[in-house]
């Protein structure tokens, strides 16, 4: 079973509520060799009160739990996005005064120095992989609780969209459930502590209605403290696309959760017409149809190329093209052999 727990919180007292949460789920073990990043949600310019950003407060709440405990290097992590950059993020929203009162480190994802990994995942075959995350020991994401447009809601699997370094991320919300399951792969959090203190309901994620809620949500397995969080404000786990995408690909559970601390109470929040977040997901579906289009369209033009690069090279012999270089029927051949005998394989694969 996964813990998960559910702390009661006000602005006056989010230490001992972020304490308090972290403690019921018998937390991960903090050592001087760790470096931990925290990822908060500032996904705007926005305050925390509208809803939008995580709290500051709540981050140092984390931060001086575990600088109780050990010395361990602790970074906050952001990358940069269409709205601003992370370091106007950092800067705007009380974060450098954050890290300059407890020594700890802010790294712009987006200006690291990066390295492909591979990936092997639903959407990334490999992946430009910013090296704070390469080296840190322990992840920890602290995201806002906000209902979404597209999605429906967002936590803390959405939380890790921004780990992506790329500043233009839009390319990748129609493939938004398989990029989700990729990134919470990859890079597996020690802890989920969601920010409750008030959350965003609405045509989120950065535009909608701030909704008291006075709770903290702390878990260590995204899918889970996703499903709990989804259900504190009102909705089915399985309604929201990348959790049940997650579920069915076998990253976590919706149901096997224990839930420490106080009830689950739910605050249902005031979502969107249906008809709107319909749109926004047929929108979606089309975006990925075109995308499928486009890539048929290539194909077909790097076919016809060939062919007619082919043509030429069987009429004289040869043919000096600019991105194939010097063909001649040898290449061509041998070129021919090989594709033969890779379908040949995989022919005696399958039968096997």
């Amino acid at each position: 079973m996964n813990k998960v727990s559910i702390v009661k919180c006000d602005e006056g007292k989010i230490f001992e509520s972020v304490e308090r949460s972290i403690e019921l789920i018998v937390p991960p073990e903090f050592t001087e060799q760790d470096t931990v990043v925290i990822k908060p949600n500032l996904c705007d310019l926005k305050s925390p009160e509208s809803g939008v950003t995580t709290n500051p407060k709540v981050v140092e709440a984390v931060i001086k739990y575990i600088q109780k405990r050990t010395n361990a290097e602790i970074i906050i992590a952001e990358s940069d996005h269409w709205l601003a950059t992370a370091d106007e993020e950092f800067e705007e929203l009380g974060y450098v005064e954050l890290a300059e009162k407890y020594g700890v480190k802010l790294v712009n994802l987006s200006k690291d120095k990066k390295t492909d990994i591979l990936a092997d995942g639903k959407y990334f075959d490999t992946f430009r992989a910013p090296e704070t995350l390469l080296r840190a020991t322990k992840i920890i994401s602290i995201p806002k609780i906000k209902t979404h447009a597209q999605y429906k809601m967002t936590c803390v699997m959405k939380n890790q969209f921004g780990l992506i370094p790329n500043r233009y991320k839009a390319r990748y919300h129609p493939y938004m459930n398989e990029v989700l399951f990729d990134l919470n792969r990859l890079f597996r959090l020690s802890l989920c502590i969601v920010d409750g203190v008030n959350g965003l309901e609405g045509p989120g994620p950065s535009d909608g209605f701030s909704r008291k809620l006075g709770v903290i949500i702390c878990g260590k397995h995204s899918v889970a403290t996703d499903a709990v969080a989804a259900k504190i404000i009102g909705f089915k786990p399985r309604s929201i696309p990348y959790i049940k995408y997650a579920e069915k690909h076998g990253l976590g559970s919706t149901e096997e959760i224990e839930i420490l601390g106080d009830n689950l109470n739910t605050n249902s929040f005031t979502f969107m017409p249906y008809l709107a977040y319909m749109l926004y997901r047929t929108s979606l579906k089309f975006m990925r149809i075109g995308d499928s289009l486009e890539r048929t369209s290539d194909n077909l033009a790097n076919l016809a190329s060939m062919a007619a690069a082919g043509l030429i090279v069987l009429k004289q012999g040869f043919i000096v093209h600019p991105v194939f270089g010097t063909l001649t029927m040898l290449h061509g051949k041998r070129y021919l052999k090989g594709l033969l005998k890779r379908l040949l394989i995989k022919i005696r694969l399958k039968i096997s």
